[in-house]
């Protein structure tokens, strides 16, 4: 059996294994980080570390997101990030049989597979997969902006 939590993102449902999170953060203190792409939120202090914040329904494709008074960390094999999200959802348990596999997915892939609960379709995102969109992000961010810093 595993756990996943469930997350909103727009009109979607999005969830992580709870074994890819470290905590979930109630309101954190953000504060702003220069030059950060637009994907970064700014950054939280949390356990004596500074950790990033990203917007995660703009690395998704989505408009920003709408403000929800909690923080996803990640946890630690993923660095220090935290995942701003929309809205938060109950804990739900899976039996490992859960769900359809994505079968259009890549090794590239956003969704491991899709389950139902209730009513609703939840997507399984692949950490791996949100880890290296944001790296990514970040990566040409700052390739942008040392362009733009050296006057090229």
């Amino acid at each position: 059996m595993i756990q996943v939590l469930p997350f909103e993102i727009g009109n979607e449902i999005y969830a992580l294994e709870l074994i890819d999170i470290q905590e979930v953060v109630e309101a954190p203190k953000l504060h702003p980080f220069p030059a950060a792409p637009e994907t970064v939120s700014g950054a939280i202090a949390f356990h004596g570390r500074i950790v990033p914040v990203v917007n995660l329904p703009l690395v998704l494709g989505f408009a920003t997101c709408q403000g929800s008074s909690r923080v996803i960390v990640l946890a630690n094999q993923y660095g220090p990030l935290a995942l701003a999200i929309d809205r938060l959802r109950p804990l739900i348990a899976l039996e490992k049989s859960f769900g359809k596999d994505d079968e259009s997915a890549t090794k590239e892939s956003l969704v491991r597979s899709v389950f139902a609960s209730g009513n609703n379709m939840i997507s399984l995102l692949d950490v791996n997969y949100v880890v290296a969109a944001i790296e990514t992000a970040c990566t040409s961010r700052g390739e942008q902006y040392a362009r733009t810093s050296s006057g090229c």
